[in-house]
């Protein structure tokens, strides 16, 4: 798997759970068909698109009349490497249907946002959401 070609290691992977949900010709839904390949995803969060992006804009807030240190900053930080990441999120929604395309980067990183009810990834506290590196590249 490109995973193991990279060198990353995988601790959870997150599905569309409408979109994985839906049966294929053999009556298996995408969960199924992956999990027979090895590869686990446990499903997204059904939360509408306004709350998640809602969720998205708390992870980012921080007051910009104030230095940014460590009780003002940001909980979550998106490497500048993310190039499609960070245009999605500064431009989708300006050009309608136009745009829809970029609506799939926003959705990983709401996907990402309101797993675990709604806190985010499990496996992070709310005091340590940064910029994790393993070689180049973060998330």
């Amino acid at each position: 798997m490109i995973e193991e070609e990279l060198g990353v290691e995988v601790f959870e992977r997150i599905g569309d759970s409408r979109y994985f949900a839906r049966e294929n010709e053999d009556n298996s839904d995408l969960f199924e068909s992956f999990s027979d390949k090895g590869m686990y995803f446990v499903p997204s969060n059904g939360a509408d698109i306004d709350s998640g992006i809602a969720a998205i804009d708390e992870w980012m807030k921080y007051n910009p009349n104030l230095p940014v240190d460590e009780s003002n900053r940001p909980l979550l930080s998106i490497h500048e490497s993310c190039g499609n990441l960070i245009y999605s999120l500064l431009n989708w929604g300006h050009q309608g249907k136009r745009d829809e395309p970029l609506k799939d980067f926003v959705d990983l990183l709401r996907y990402l946002r309101m797993a675990n009810a709604g806190m985010g990834p499990d496996h992070f506290s709310t005091n340590n959401m940064e910029s994790t590196t393993r070689g180049k590249g973060g998330y």
